[in-house]
């Protein structure tokens, strides 16, 4: 705990898991405070002025500035950290290709047909649902061929960045579709990650337990 930061988290979130987990990986350890989407906690008085938009992961910086978006916190993390975010440019720029992408393209297919089981919204149609399971499984094909190389972590590299962070815990949330396909080099590179980063398993564990629930209730 240090410099007075305190990261926002709903533990159940996949967007804040990946920042739970890279607070103690990059050895920040900043404090953290646990928020309870189910109870409104994101919308008190004192939540709400310090993010009007309501949302979980939010850094509280300092008493003048927070910033949210999972990814955003990500980059202050590992630029603070001066960890798993390349200083050289060309890398960095790569990283940041990939968080874009997770961000714009991967994550909404897992939302759109995810959010149903996971209780964040209604559920969709049985032809939605089916609709939406093909789109995810279409895009975890492109990622696969996109940013995957054997043995190695997203976009080629040798060990995790903190796009592998953001993007891991997105397949956590995934993995609440039954019957889901997965490409055997996305199954092999998330065993990768997870024995790179043993400690990633106790920042997802409460997601993991409630994606579980929500998986058995199918």
């Amino acid at each position: 705990m240090s410099e007075g930061k305190c990261l926002y988290k709903a533990d159940v979130s996949a967007n804040s898991v990946g920042c739970i987990a890279f607070n103690e990986f990059s050895g920040l350890k900043w404090e953290t405070k646990s928020v309870d989407l189910m109870k409104g906690e994101t919308r008190t008085p004192e939540f709400l002025a310090m993010n009007p938009l309501h949302i979980c992961p939010t850094l509280k910086i300092n008493k003048d500035l927070s910033i949210w978006e999972s990814n955003a916190i990500l980059r202050y993390m590992g630029s603070s950290s001066k960890k798993a975010y390349p200083e050289n440019i060309e890398q960095r720029a790569w990283v940041d290709t990939m968080l874009d992408y997770r961000q714009c393209n991967f994550y909404p297919k897992v939302s759109t047909v995810c959010y149903g089981f996971l209780g964040f919204r209604k559920p969709g149609s049985e032809e939605e649902v089916k609709k939406g399971k093909a789109a995810l499984e279409a895009e975890i094909k492109q990622f696969g061929d996109a940013f995957l190389k054997e043995g190695k972590f997203m976009g080629g590299f040798a060990e995790p960045t903190i796009a592998d962070f953001s993007m891991i815990s997105a397949i956590e949330f995934a993995k609440v579709i039954k019957g889901l396909k997965w490409e055997k080099s996305v199954e092999e590179y998330y065993e990768r990650f997870n024995k790179a980063v043993p400690g990633f398993a106790k920042g997802a564990a409460i997601c993991r337990g409630y994606v579980k629930s929500c998986y058995d209730k199918q």
